[in-house]
């Protein structure tokens, strides 16, 4: 699902905040890395990154507390459940090549809800000190 053809800026406020919506779909709701959103979208890897780093500071600006809030909410929740099913179907009698994938499952949706909470707060941080 490509934007438009363009690969490079500047883009009009339009452009950028179709782009960032996407981007912000694609990332934090679907898991996509930046290199695979630029080939969705047919967009600069580094502008994607750029993106996404603008979602990460908007997370924690104070005016959308309520959003990030809610947003993280449903995104651990999403998480928890997922662990939550995957631990069930460890208790059935499965075999040792499923029962290590789902471990491997596990252990990536703990790495997730990890990156997510160091990336929030690095953004935290760097928004506190670009303010003062």
């Amino acid at each position: 699902m490509a934007l438009e053809s363009k690969k490079g800026g500047p883009y009009t406020k339009p452009e950028q905040e179709k782009r960032r919506g996407e981007v912000f779909r694609l990332h934090f709701e679907y898991g996509y890395p930046a290199v695979r959103i630029a080939e969705i979208l047919n967009v600069n890897r580094n502008t994607i990154n750029e993106d996404i780093k603008h979602w990460h500071a908007e997370l924690y600006d104070e005016s959308k507390v309520t959003f990030s809030k809610d947003w993280l909410d449903k995104q651990f929740t999403r998480m928890e459940l997922q662990r939550a099913r995957l631990r069930k179907e460890l208790e059935k009698d499965i075999s040792l090549k499923d029962r290590l994938q789902i471990e491997k499952f596990i252990a990536s949706i703990d790495l997730s809800i990890s990156t997510l909470i160091v990336k929030i707060e690095a953004s935290r941080r760097f928004v506190t000190l670009w303010v003062k």
